[in-house]
């Protein structure tokens, strides 16, 4: 098993940062940009409404979407990951759901999502065929 889909790994990498940390500006502003760019051409036109982010580490992703609106679903098979993602959706007002799990057998109440979305997420896995 690679290192990176070690759950240890993954705790161990978020436990030694703190929710305050947040990607630095130009990271937020090419994050920012790259959301206008699928809301405009793909949420909008299609009215879509709800987001699920498998894998979200600190939901940078998710959280943009949090901020225009969109009812917001954050997995992480990492609790450090995802307790950093509530305090940054705190500090913002913005409401989100947090679920902790696996990308492999996801623990989903609903299976309806407008949109699934993850990023460097299916780089981590020697056979990403799951």
């Amino acid at each position: 098993m690679r290192e990176t889909t070690n759950r240890k790994y993954w705790e161990d990498f978020f436990d030694n940062k703190t929710a305050s940390i947040e990607p630095a500006n130009r990271n937020e502003l090419l994050i920012s940009i790259f959301c206008d760019g699928v809301e405009h051409y793909y949420i909008k036109p299609m009215n879509l409404k709800t987001i699920l982010e498998i894998g979200c580490g600190q939901a940078t992703f998710s959280k943009m979407f949090a901020i225009k609106g969109y009812e917001t679903t954050c997995v992480d098979f990492c609790n450090n990951a995802l307790e950093q993602a509530r305090q940054i959706y705190k500090r913002k007002n913005l409401r989100g759901n947090f679920v902790e799990g696996d990308a492999g057998n996801l623990p989903l109440t609903t299976c309806s999502y407008d949109i699934v979305y993850s990023a460097g997420l299916i780089d981590i896995f020697k056979d990403p065929k799951i």
